[in-house]
């Protein structure tokens, strides 16, 4: 009998494994084009502030951006594989991080504040 549940709970792991890749492919098939909405968030004040600061500092800060982005994804994925993080959160929060980040570079443009204004004052 113990051994009839031992076999049954690993196969109920395997299927929940199987399940779960199937779902982190299918966020992955969304999250990935949408990534396109944390990327303009980024893009635009960017664009602005290459203006004022130079271009160099925009394709630096762009650069380093796209490399956390690609390591979160990444990283996740391999996450989400071992069953350490749900499928949703290891392929959105790369999204969800760049978006914030976004957000807060739009605002840093609308209200005109210096970028790293908050770390000159330390």
């Amino acid at each position: 009998m113990a051994r009839h549940l031992e076999r049954s709970s690993q196969q109920v792991r395997a299927q929940q494994r199987t399940i779960d890749r199937y779902n982190l492919e299918i966020h992955k098939k969304y999250s990935i084009p949408s990534a396109i909405i944390a990327f303009v968030l980024i893009g635009a004040p960017l664009g602005t502030l290459s203006r004022r600061k130079g271009m160099g500092v925009a394709v630096a800060f762009s650069i380093i951006l796209f490399i956390i982005y690609w390591a979160f994804l990444i990283g996740g994925e391999d996450l989400a594989d071992r069953g350490l993080v749900s499928p949703f959160w290891a392929m959105w929060s790369p999204n969800f991080l760049l978006g914030g980040v976004g957000l807060y570079l739009l605002y840093i443009v609308v209200t005109e504040k210096p970028l790293l204004g908050y770390f000159r004052r330390l």
